[in-house]
C-alpha cells in the first residue's frame, strides 16, 4: 500500500554480477468496492449499545486500533453510526479483534447475488497443466480502498473514540462477494491469462498444458 508513494523499490543482494532491472510492477486502476450498494429503504444510522470489556480485552482492542491507525487502514470519525469491537480467540490461544456489524449496517444490507467460483471447476482447469503456483494476499480485503462516501457505515468504537475504515473491512455482509467481484474485474480488465482467482488466493499456471507436453513426447 505504501509502494505507490515511491518512485522505485530496490532489493539489494550480495551477488557479484552487475545490477539487473526488471520492470514488472505497474500502477493498476481498481474501482472502489461496493459493499453497500444493496441497502434496504429503511436504512438509517444506528449506534449499538455500549459493551463491557475485561481490562485485558480493552487493552488488546486499543493496541490493535493503534496498529490499524499506524497502517493507515482506519481514521478518526464523527459518524452517527457506531458498531463495537469484539475479541475472539482461536483454539491455539491467538486473539483477534473483529467488528460486530450485525446491529448496525449489516442489519440493513441485502445479500449480493454475485457468485463465487466453483472450486471443482478451478481444480479441473489446473489439472490441464503440469506446473502452477499460488499467491495469497495478505489481509486481502484491506488491499481495496473504500469510497470516502461509504466510510461512515463502517464506524466502530475503541476506547472512548470512534473510527471508520479507509479500506474494506472484514465482517460486512457483502464483503466476500464484493471482494471476489473486484478481483475478477482486475483479472478480466488486465487480461491475466491462466490466472484462476478464488477470493484472496490466485492459482497461476506457469507451464505448458499436459496435452501439449504429451504431444511433444509422442513426436
Amino acid at each position: 500500500m505504501i509502494f505507490k508513494e515511491h518512485e522505485s523499490v530496490t532489493f539489494t543482494f550480495e551477488g557479484h554480477r552487475p545490477r539487473l532491472t526488471i520492470n514488472v510492477l505497474k500502477k493498476m486502476s481498481v474501482p472502489f468496492p461496493k459493499p453497500f450498494s444493496h441497502l434496504s429503504k429503511d436504512c438509517q444510522p444506528m449506534a449499538d449499545k455500549p459493551r463491557k470489556y475485561s481490562k485485558t480485552d480493552l487493552h488488546f482492542i486499543c493496541d490493535e486500533t493503534q496498529c490499524l491507525l499506524s497502517d493507515d487502514l482506519i481514521e478518526p470519525s464523527n459518524s452517527q453510526w457506531r458498531a463495537h469491537a469484539l475479541v475472539v480467540k482461536e483454539q491455539s490461544g491467538k486473539r483477534h479483534m473483529v467488528i460486530d456489524y450485525s446491529r448496525t449496517i449489516n442489519w440493513f444490507t441485502q445479500l449480493d447475488t454475485y457468485m463465487l467460483h466453483h472450486i471443482d471447476e478451478i481444480v479441473n482447469e489446473l489439472a490441464r497443466y503440469r506446473v502452477f503456483t499460488t499467491a495469497d494476499l495478505k489481509s486481502a480485503y484491506h488491499q481495496l480502498e473504500l469510497n470516502p462516501h461509504n466510510r461512515e457505515f463502517t464506524v466502530f468504537q475503541s476506547g472512548n473514540a470512534l473510527y471508520h475504515w479507509r479500506r474494506l473491512p472484514f465482517g460486512l455482509t457483502n464483503a466476500v462477494p464484493d471482494f471476489q467481484q473486484t478481483i475478477d474485474y482486475i483479472v478480466r480488465e488486465n487480461d491475466l491469462k491462466w490466472c484462476y482467482p478464488y477470493l484472496d488466493d490466485r492459482m497461476i499456471a506457469i507451464a505448458n498444458q499436459v496435452e501439449r507436453h504429451r504431444n511433444l513426447q509422442a513426436f
